[in-house]
């Protein structure tokens, strides 16, 4: 017997499910996945003798399911377009996001429907540069949760939250004694004889969350969560060259500028991709004596994350 497993879940509770707690839905559907089609997408311009000049294409991969449900069925299953997180597993073992799930139906007999699901999953991009790359459409930033502060697990915020103003259920990042980052918040009766004490909420790669008192995004890459987009140093590797180093969001450019501080317009050094800027930085040449800001814009073909933060490098 083939079968489908579709996973979903929400970042937010509604019709009455706590989702908030990590919780999540399996569907198993006894059908097989249909062949998949395909669907190019592309952009671009005329040039001055009326060509088309490309410089954006984007193939999508489509599936289809065809099943009879009875009624309570396909009540079910038309709630699942709602979730903001749905995935699609196969029984070899083959997984992948879904995206644009849509749910139509054909009445049959009386209870019995013919439900058609037809979902997209990952897209390839290809630009009319070097970076083209593999992408999806995912972004981080649509359903991200709020934290309140960020401390150590030795820190006096942990140890006497309410002698520090924390109040419950609010989330927090902690830094981990294993160093492991945490999102913790203070449940009201979850401790010995009903005392409120720190319990985790379940983090998965790819959680963001925005720090309600500064406005500052965080990426969850497995271990920690760090600042999304964000330069964390600047080094002078020689008298003309400094080394940056960050974090930019998975699949994404990172368009590198810089000014001196006299300077109006911002001067656009290079533009690389999230793979090589997270793994080994970059190096910015050709630097005189001044003091010069640098920041990078985050974004790829489907959202555009913004700037990080503005760094300071003092060139002697």
């Amino acid at each position: 017997m083939d079968y489908i497993c579709l996973e979903y879940r929400n970042s937010c509770n509604f019709a009455d499910i706590l989702y908030q707690n990590a919780f999540k839905q399996r569907l198993f559907i006894d059908a097989t996945l249909c062949r998949p089609t395909y669907e190019i997408e592309e952009e671009g311009y005329k040039d001055g003798e009326g060509n088309f000049i490309s410089t954006f294409k984007r193939q999508w991969k489509i599936f289809n399911i065809e099943m009879l449900c009875t009624e309570q069925q396909t009540d079910a299953i038309f709630t699942i377009p709602l979730h903001d997180t749905i995935y699609v597993y196969l029984q070899n073992g083959e997984y992948d996001q879904v995206y644009d799930f849509e749910v139509k139906k054909e009445d049959l007999t009386a209870g019995i429907s013919k439900v058609i699901l037809n979902f997209r999953t990952r897209y390839l991009l290809k630009t009319n540069c070097c970076l083209a790359t593999a992408s999806t459409s995912k972004t981080y930033l649509v359903n991200h949760k709020s934290i309140e502060g960020i401390a150590r697990y030795d820190s006096d915020y942990y140890v006497n939250p309410f002698d520090n103003g924390i109040g419950l259920k609010e989330r927090w990042i902690i830094y981990w004694r294993d160093g492991y980052h945490r999102i913790m918040y203070i449940n009201p009766q979850s401790g010995r004889e009903g005392q409120p004490t720190w319990l985790e909420e379940k983090s998965v790669y790819g959680d963001v969350v925005i720090n309600s008192t500064n406005g500052l995004y965080y990426f969850y890459n497995g271990k920690k969560y760090l600042q999304c987009p964000s330069i964390l140093t600047g080094t002078m590797y020689s008298p003309t060259i400094a080394i940056i180093t960050g974090f930019a969001y998975p699949e994404t450019f990172v368009e590198i500028q810089y000014k001196k501080s006299t300077d109006v317009a911002w001067t656009t050094f290079a533009t690389i991709s999230n793979n090589e800027f997270n793994n080994n930085g970059k190096a910015i040449t050709g630097l005189s004596s001044n003091t010069y800001n640098v920041r990078y814009r985050c974004y790829n073909h489907n959202y555009n994350y913004g700037y990080s933060n503005t760094y300071n490098l003092i060139v002697p």
